[in-house]
């Protein structure tokens, strides 16, 4: 999209967007979490963040024949989402790695519940290594994407119902 926002000395854009496209709406405290509120054009969202244990987490094989990626032992952190009716689809940019075009790639139980994306240089545990990312509990009619900024996006279909889900993404160490 075009960016309407002033450019700084960095060529980074700076400032709020436009009320029509998103408005902040502020931030309550529920218990030990922080729930931001806002606006993308005339739909409501809730996002908050969780810290959620490994084994809550099942990751996508690649290959049947070898066990799943082990999970990190620290965890996983989880952006959850309270999404109002909407009325045109939306997209989450869920993450960018600089530096070059993400590609799904397929895994043997490949939904869009889970993906992995990988650059075409990935390589296991490096700076370059695949990423795994899921939706939990999947979500119907959204659908994992990437494009040629190496941005990783999910995209949420337009419906009058409210969406509640959470998205996780890490480092995969291998395939």
């Amino acid at each position: 999209f075009d960016d309407p926002r002033l450019r700084g000395r960095d060529d980074r854009p700076y400032g709020p967007l436009p009320r029509v496209w998103a408005q902040y709406r502020g931030f309550y405290q529920h218990a030990e979490r922080t729930i931001v509120s806002y606006t993308v054009g005339t739909t409501s969202v809730l996002e908050s963040m969780r810290m959620v244990s490994p084994e809550r987490i099942a990751l996508p094989t690649a290959d049947e024949s070898r066990p799943p990626p082990q999970p990190h032992q620290d965890g996983y952190i989880v952006r959850d989402f309270d999404i109002g009716p909407r009325e045109r689809p939306l997209t989450l940019l869920v993450a960018t790695r600089p530096g070059g075009e993400m590609r799904p790639m397929p895994t043997a139980k490949h939904s869009d519940a889970a993906v992995y994306f990988a650059t075409p240089k990935s390589t296991s545990g490096g700076e370059n290594s695949p990423l795994a990312a899921g939706v939990t509990p999947p979500t119907h009619g959204a659908h994992w994407r990437s494009d040629a900024e190496g941005r990783i996006l999910l995209d949420l279909p337009a419906g009058p119902d409210p969406l509640q889900f959470g998205v996780w993404l890490r480092r995969a160490p291998t395939l």
